[in-house]
């Protein structure tokens, strides 16, 4: 569901006079210059046409230029087959004016970063991998496959950055289905939107939004693939999609990962049975595996005669991991493990020229039932060496004095709805999302009070209306734009330190105004200036209040964000024959108060509010294209977190006042080159090679103030390469890579280390039919 544009759909395929395909012609809309290039069949599909009147021009090398009106309206959703005129006096090659979907999303008032990622459905990466090369974007990891991360934007992370699958919302989808598990396979695009986002997706974000785009043409297709790797690691994404009479359709999409993570750590204490260090060693983790899958099915019928859209679908996820350390590497599990299940049943319809031409709606709904569960049964002290000693008391944990069997329910309601009304030189679109988190728990090993034995609840309501005027024949776009947040909830804290252990009972009630303005302009048809401003808060999420019963302690007293955000920057575009620069510049100031933060309490963390925190910064992107066959892109990040809090609750100086924030990156950057060859060694064949490197300089691990000086996490560049082999048309596909190429030592979050050199393989199976 995207509700920022209307969602009508220009496919089909491009044909010469015999009825054969011809293939990489250019299909674009006139008035917007929006399109794309058909495939080596001929095949192409636009999937966010915004007018329904449009006029289409296709061209290609040797062929004479077709241009048509078309209503769709309509035609609907059925191709369309273009058939060029053979021209015989035009023999030079054409020179692509289209813009690309992702293109356009950059152009936007917004600062957004869009990343089309058909290119890379070949290679063995998932969302998380494809994510980290976005400027301003960092991704710090606890360890391999499925281990926790932490994903911020311009400085700010966790949850004050909101994830979306079509526009809706992915807060409860689980912990299976997160960014580092969903393969590549089954996105199309994603957009990043950095500080202010749109009122559209509905959203209390405080840093950003990631919208994830999914495959939404309407053809017959199957996707399957399967990879695997280092540390006994396996791939395994399904995905596919049947249309009956071009209505009526049913997809599918599956995946399962699995990975033993049993990969090297170094400079570890050793200790001897009394626990007296011996020195330092390296060890291999030995309880570390990770397995997670999930089945989505969809049932949908497309026009029918009171809704362009009416679907319903069922999402079922659930993985399996075993922890091996707390929050650093000093305390060693043996048999902790956790586990979760998630059923998800979603209705979602939408209409197009709903009442009359230009108004758009779509609604969306969901009931997500989870079922965790945090095993520490053992009392078993482990070693990094594996081997362990019994404790003196049967009745403490591997991860915590007491053994805990803790199983929680969370039961999340969700549902949302936008409007859109666009005209020729204006639009404007409402959006309401609410969504009620409910978690109840149990433990049969707790002899006292068992945490959530009493129904903890958060509500939460956003709005959001903006308004959109164009001036100066669309050259220059302003969008002021207003939010509301509620939220009410009702958390138990369990009082262990009195004489007579008690809950106590919290209440919250918030509501607050949110605004804010954005403003692109253009300038010599290559530069577009982008400012942007807004107001903004961020309501606590069920996991940060609630904790997750292992490793992350709750604190029903936390308090909701408050920022104010501005982004100013520009983009710049020149195309000279078949060479194209693009030139991305972002400037970007946060103020916040009482920001949320993940903070170390001993071997567990919590989530606390730093009173202010202030976040400058900027970015830049630099690319550059060549044909269809060359891409090198190169971008740099700087951040400057620093505390701005000076007097403490009881009004004490803050020694760490203006110290930046420590564990956080303030300067990393990458680099990306892509090339592809064709028709190597058959007709209709692809080679393609990648290379990738990232950078992270060194930055503190503690409070500069409290000695962090002398702990930081060092300097790091880490260096990626992969090649793809593409035959019969993108049918088959293989792909061999290696992931940090020269096995340097790469560390994370609280200086954890990561995975050394890994290499994959990966088989990809794509057949794709479109009705023509």
């Amino acid at each position: 569901m995207q509700a920022q544009k209307n969602a009508y759909q220009l496919s089909g395929k491009v044909v010469n006079e015999a009825g054969e395909a011809i293939p990489f012609a250019t299909v674009y809309l006139t008035d917007t210059q929006q399109g794309t290039a058909a495939n080596m069949e001929g095949i192409f599909e636009l999937s966010t046409v915004s007018k329904r009147h449009v006029e289409v021009e296709v061209q290609s090398v040797g062929y004479e230029s077709l241009s048509e009106e078309i209503d769709l309206g309509v035609s609907g959703r059925k191709p369309h087959v273009f058939t060029l005129k053979a021209n015989e006096v035009a023999l030079d090659e054409v020179v692509v004016r289209a813009k690309s979907n992702a293109l356009q999303v950059r152009e936007k008032a917004y600062t957004v970063s869009a990343l089309d990622v058909k290119s890379l459905q070949n290679t063995n990466r998932d969302v998380g991998n494809v994510l980290r090369a976005v400027p301003g974007v960092n991704i710090r990891e606890e360890g391999g496959l499925g281990s926790n991360f932490q994903f911020s934007i311009n400085g700010l992370s966790g949850k004050q950055v909101k994830f979306f699958m079509n526009g809706v919302p992915m807060d409860s989808y689980g912990t299976s289905f997160s960014i580092n598990t969903i393969p590549v396979n089954l996105i199309d695009r994603v957009e990043v939107y950095k500080g202010v986002v749109p009122v559209w997706l509905g959203s209390d974000a405080l840093g950003g939004a990631v919208n994830l785009i999914t495959r939404t043409e309407v053809c017959d297709y199957l996707d399957a693939s399967y990879s695997v790797g280092s540390f006994n690691t396996h791939k395994v994404a399904l995905s596919g999609k049947t249309v009956w009479q071009d209505k009526v359709v049913l997809e599918a999409s599956a995946f399962y990962n699995y990975s033993d993570n049993n990969y090297q750590v170094d400079d570890l204490e050793k200790h001897d049975e009394l626990g007296n260090v011996m020195g330092k060693m390296s060890a291999t983790r030995f309880h570390d595996a990770y397995q997670s899958g999930m089945v989505q099915v969809k049932a949908g019928v497309y026009q029918p005669k009171f809704l362009d859209k009416a679907q319903v679908g069922l999402v079922v996820s659930g993985n399996n991991n075993q922890v091996q350390h707390g929050l650093s590497l000093e305390r060693v599990f043996g048999q902790v493990h956790t586990t979760d299940f998630m059923v998800m049943p979603t209705i979602e319809v939408a209409k197009q020229d709903l009442f009359f031409e230009g108004l758009a709606f779509d609604a969306y709904a969901s009931y997500i039932q989870g079922q965790y569960q945090v095993v520490d049964t053992s009392s078993r002290e482990y070693r990094w060496d594996g081997s362990y000693t019994l404790r003196n008391n049967p009745n403490i944990g591997e991860s915590d004095w007491q053994k805990s069997l803790f199983s929680f329910d969370d039961n999340t309601t969700l549902a949302l709805a936008n409007l859109k009304y666009e005209q020729e030189t204006s639009e404007w679109a409402y959006n309401i999302t609410y969504s009620r988190f409910v978690r109840t728990g149990s433990d049969p090993f707790d002899p006292d009070i068992v945490p959530f034995s009493e129904p903890n609840f958060l509500n939460k309501l956003t709005m959001g209306f903006s308004f959109t005027q164009h001036f100066l024949d669309k050259g220059l776009s302003v969008t002021p734009f207003a939010k509301s947040f509620l939220f009410s909830g009702k958390t138990y804290e369990e009082d262990l330190y009195s004489e007579a252990p008690e809950t106590i009972e919290h209440n919250s009630d918030f509501l607050k105004p949110g605004f804010g303005v954005a403003i692109v302009g253009a300038f010599f048809n290559n530069l577009k200036v982008k400012a942007s401003y807004e107001n903004t808060y961020r309501l606590p999420e069920g996991g940060e209040i609630f904790g997750n019963g292992l490793n992350v302690e709750s604190n029903p007293q936390l308090q909701p964000e408050h920022s104010h955000n501005l982004n100013a920057g520009w983009l710049y575009q020149n195309n000279t024959g078949h060479h194209q620069w693009i030139w991305e510049a972002n400037f970007f100031s946060r103020q916040a108060e009482s920001l949320i933060r993940q903070a170390a309490t001993g071997a567990k963390s919590q989530y606390v509010n730093l009173a202010k925190a202030s976040i400058t910064g900027g970015e830049t992107e630099v690319t550059y294209r060549w044909h269809s066959k060359l891409s090198f892109t190169l971008n740099l990040t700087y951040q400057n977190l620093i505390n701005a809090t000076q007097y403490d609750e009881s009004g004490n100086v803050n020694y760490t006042y203006q110290d930046r924030l420590p564990n956080i990156p303030y300067l990393f950057g990458n680099a990306h080159l892509h090339y592809q060859l064709k028709d190597v060694w058959q007709l209709d064949d692809a080679l393609g090679l990648f290379l990738s490197s990232r950078y992270v300089h060194e930055f503190y691990l503690q409070w500069p103030g409290h000695g962090g000086k002398k702990h930081t996490i060092p300097t790091q560049l880490i260096h990626s390469a992969e090649m793809n082999y593409a035959f019969n048309k993108g049918t088959y596909n293989i792909s061999f890579g290696v992931n940090n190429l020269l096995d340097t030592k790469a560390y994370d979050n609280f200086r954890v280390q990561k995975p050394g050199k890994s290499i994959y393989l990966k088989l990809r199976y794509f057949l794709r039919n479109n009705h023509l």
